[in-house]
């Protein structure tokens, strides 16, 4: 599998090696395993962020987008709000994604974790505004009001259950990533799967996360969920890694990857995502 979506090539249709399209899979899967042996399976088509180069990252809008175009699943990243909620952001503070430093001069550093959901929910996310250029038109309403701060469809900074529901609502897939916050990480792996039992995800929720804690946290608190680990950096054995923590899938670093590798997962029946392919003929690659 491959985790597109920071590039506006990312997460376009692709074409096949004698120039034809590739047959287009359902969007709608049952759940992750599923999907991983279904005649569908493998590769897999995800949208990094939400499909960041189609709006704002992480938001909604991008999701929605992602998937009307086709993505098998969405990822996001998760951290949380002074209060306690879980909410969708990548970094720990809030600058680069966000208008908090204008909006809230005086809250600097401006960590997420600082800032109530109240707090958070009057922050417009429109840092990276989507192109309406070639959408469908169902989709210009999100599209036009995606910038207006005064408009319920501006890009906000959505909840976990925003983003579950919204998921369900499309009967669709999305991996979790837990973001490795020292302070936050026992309670924010806890509020992620209570929220995925609340919501009735189960098996369509995916956990990821670069802690080897985390991991093993999510799989103690509820076994049936299906858990990744990340890496950045090369693991002699990924087999065994993944087998140790008692997790489902094996997440490397696009430039980790080799072909011994894939194969000792395949074998192994181990789903391998990678992280994040831009180019088509980089995707090609990891799909052969």
């Amino acid at each position: 599998m491959v985790r597109l979506g920071d590039r506006k090539t990312g997460l376009r249709q692709a074409g096949g090696k004698d120039g034809t399209d590739m047959e287009r899979r359902p969007c709608g899967s049952d759940d992750w395993r599923s999907r991983w042996n279904s005649p569908w399976g493998p590769p897999l088509v995800g949208a990094h962020r939400g499909g960041r180069a189609l709006a704002s990252e992480n938001t909604l809008a991008a999701a929605m987008l992602s998937y009307s175009i086709g993505a098998d699943f969405w990822e996001l990243d998760v951290h949380l709000s002074e209060d306690g909620v879980p909410v969708v952001i990548h970094d720990p503070t809030l600058t680069r994604t966000s208008d908090a430093q204008r909006a809230a001069p005086t809250r600097s550093p401006w960590r997420v974790s600082e800032f109530t959901l109240a707090d958070l929910d009057r922050l417009d996310v429109g840092a990276t505004p989507p192109d309406p250029a070639s959408r469908e038109d169902l989709l210009l309403t999100i599209l036009q009001g995606a910038e207006d701060p005064e408009s319920d469809t501006r890009h906000r900074i959505p909840t976990l259950r925003q983003a579950f529901l919204l998921t369900k609502a499309f009967d669709w897939l999305v991996n979790v990533e837990i973001k490795w916050d020292d302070d936050q990480l026992t309670a924010l792996t806890e509020q992620t799967v209570r929220l995925v039992l609340e919501t009735g995800m189960l098996g369509r929720v995916h956990i990821s996360s670069f802690d080897e804690e985390t991991i093993l946290r999510a799989k103690t608190l509820e076994p049936r969920i299906t858990t990744g680990i990340i890496t950045k950096t090369p693991f002699s054995d990924p087999v065994a890694a993944v087998r140790r923590l008692g997790a489902d899938a094996f997440h490397p670093k696009a430039s980790l990857v080799t072909e011994e590798d894939v194969r000792r997962c395949a074998e192994a029946g181990i789903p391998v995502i990678v992280w994040t392919v831009n180019e088509p003929e980089e995707m090609e690659r990891f799909a052969d």
